[in-house]
């Protein structure tokens, strides 16, 4: 007895890193520095634009943003950007033993005390300054 079965076609890794590359190479809005994307983001929040903010994070592995586009749309709704934005305010860059080339890490501080962390990494395929995590 024969078995049938439809194999759908698969994407390659090769065919997956050149979609991969191109896409971040094509993703060159962003500041020069970790502190000029920083401040692109923080515009971006203040002006109420989400979707602007949220081009300024790396893409993910489904070469997507969705996930923070969707927080920082939930953020907006329910009236807490301006919690974001004061948090910002604070920030203060990691010691540098907390770092590696192209990444860059900056501590929130709230009461003199770290509350939260913002990552960046440099794109290096674009040259421009992404947010990782917040």
């Amino acid at each position: 007895m024969a078995i049938y079965s439809r194999v759908s076609p698969q994407i390659t890794a090769e065919e997956r890193l050149r979609k991969f590359e191109k896409a971040m190479g094509a993703d060159d809005f962003g500041g020069k520095t970790p502190e000029e994307t920083l401040k692109m983001f923080v515009a971006a929040l203040r002006a109420g634009d989400v979707e602007q903010a949220s081009r300024l994070f790396l893409l993910d592995e489904n070469l997507s943003r969705d996930k923070w586009a969707t927080a920082l749309s939930k953020l907006k709704n329910e009236d807490r950007i301006s919690d974001l934005i004061n948090d910002l305010a604070s920030v203060k860059p990691a010691p540098s033993e907390k770092t590696h080339e192209g990444d860059a890490k900056f501590y929130i501080y709230k009461d003199s005390n770290v509350d939260g962390l913002v990552n960046l990494e440099l794109n290096k395929l674009s040259d421009v300054w992404k947010l990782e995590s917040f």
